[in-house]
């Protein structure tokens, strides 16, 4: 099974206290990265949404802002009118004694300390608390059914791929036989040359196992087999697969440069060449996958 990193969900619910808007985006990331953006008032939810992202999401850059609408505020302003009553008495002291027309206006006492105080709604704000985790986690959800939709189509491509480079390593395989008869005519004329200036039989072996050892592709042939089988199981069974993808492209790559690096055939240098391009290709679609 795999999943796509990138994607979109937003969820907007009504309840009776407030309406919560939630809305998630994800983008790739070797790690989970995650930014919350909540009212002052629930910050400390944040761990909480921090968990249910971890065991949905595994990876990716994920903002998640949520906004809130009151149609109840789970804040009471309340006056303290002992205290506003002496600054009153205050000001009309300072007025009098300073001979200052000016009148008293609300604007000037609200700007004294604790005048105005609010007093937090603990069974509201409660309430409200289990109503944003809720929109929270049904955004997590959705996102994670379309992380999924997108991990279907990108496995469909990296399947189709993958059957390419089969068909590739194939017909390599098949024109091996070019490889081999170019080897053996560089053989045949080093062993001539060496035969005509250094009739040295050791020498003429140490070249000959050299120029074997340098023109067998078998070895890269199997191994880049057995990587593609591989790599369709770990699609097919395993979550999450991105890094294992990732590394599985990375020996491919490595086998074709072989390849090309022991031929001298212009038929087989091209193969090798559209095969790592279909790696490099397969590449980028696996940096996408958690």
């Amino acid at each position: 099974m795999i999943k796509s990193m990138t994607g979109y969900a937003k969820v907007v619910e009504n309840f009776d206290p407030c309406m919560i808007k939630v809305e998630i985006k994800t983008l790739n990331s070797k790690y989970m990265d995650s930014k919350i953006k909540l009212p002052k008032l629930f910050n400390h939810l944040e761990i909480k949404i921090i968990n249910l992202l971890k065991d949905k999401l595994d990876r990716g850059k994920i903002d998640l802002n949520v906004d809130i609408i009151y149609n109840k505020t789970p804040k009471i302003p309340r006056i303290n009118n002992e205290l506003l009553a002496e600054i009153i008495k205050m000001l009309h002291s300072i007025r009098s004694v300073h001979n200052i027309d000016d009148s008293i206006k609300l604007e000037h006492l609200l700007h004294f300390n604790d005048v105005l105080n609010f007093y937090e709604d603990d069974e509201l704000e409660e309430e409200i608390s289990k109503y944003i985790l809720s929109s929270v986690e049904q955004a997590i959800n959705k996102l994670d059914e379309m992380r999924s939709f997108e991990g279907e189509m990108l496995k469909k491509d990296i399947l189709q791929k993958l059957d390419t480079l089969n068909y590739i390593i194939y017909t390599i395989e098949e024109k091996k036989d070019r490889i081999l008869e170019d080897l053996f005519e560089k053989i045949k004329n080093k062993i001539e040359l060496l035969l005509k200036d250094e009739p040295d039989k050791n020498r003429v072996y140490q070249e000959a196992a050299m120029y074997a050892e340098r023109g067998d592709i078998e070895e890269e042939v199997t191994r880049i087999k057995s990587h593609i089988l591989h790599f369709k199981k770990i699609i097919e069974n395993e979550y999450p697969v991105g890094k294992k993808l990732d590394f599985m492209c990375q020996e491919l790559y490595r086998e074709f440069n072989t390849i090309g690096s022991k031929s001298s055939s212009t038929e087989i240098i091209n193969m090798v060449v559209e095969g790592k391009n279909i790696v490099d290709k397969l590449r980028e679609q696996v940096q996408n996958i958690v």
